[in-house]
């Protein structure tokens, strides 16, 4: 139980760092959305220069893609929260990791969208790399969390099997 209150108290702390980080975000996405200001920054390995319409797309989509990996955070620390109940293999659970899978992968996704619209509107190139990237990174985390759910459902029948045949 004490790698848990570990775990349990690092994702909170992470947690209450992202909210107002997650705020600031959304009020810089709303003041670029609003002013004509060009945004210009070093970003993947060269210099970006985004106005418009391609800015507020790829704010919005770097905003909503930072929300799902929050809301996932959220969902992480009711699993804990579970757990240090003792509720291993109830609904809740299983509903949760499961719902953090889709998660983190349709934010691994998004992030990689966004990262290919931001390179194709800075640099009017196309290019395909193959490194680990985040798209296979969080795809993988994501994965883990489905089969996760999987395994917890299993182990949740196996449960009520032998609790019915006592």
């Amino acid at each position: 139980m004490k790698r848990l209150n570990l775990l349990k108290t690092i994702v909170d702390i992470i947690w209450y760092l992202s909210i107002p980080a997650l705020l600031i975000f959304l009020g810089f996405v709303i003041y670029m959305s609003w002013t004509d200001q060009p945004f210009t920054s070093t970003l993947y390995g060269g210099m970006i220069d985004l106005n418009g319409f391609q800015l507020v797309v790829g704010l919005c989509l770097s905003f909503i893609t930072y929300g799902l990996f929050i809301y996932s955070l959220y969902l992480f620390r009711k699993v804990l929260l579970e757990f240090k109940k003792l509720q291993l293999f109830n609904q809740v659970v299983i509903g949760h990791l499961l719902r953090i899978g889709k998660l983190v992968i349709t934010a691994g996704i998004l992030m990689f969208i966004t990262k290919f619209l931001i390179n194709y509107w800075s640099f009017k190139k196309i290019t395909v790399s193959l490194t680990p990237n985040d798209l296979l990174i969080y795809g993988g985390i994501g994965a883990f969390f489905l089969v996760l759910s999987e395994v917890f459902d299993r182990a949740r029948l196996l449960k009520e099997e032998n609790e019915l045949t006592v």
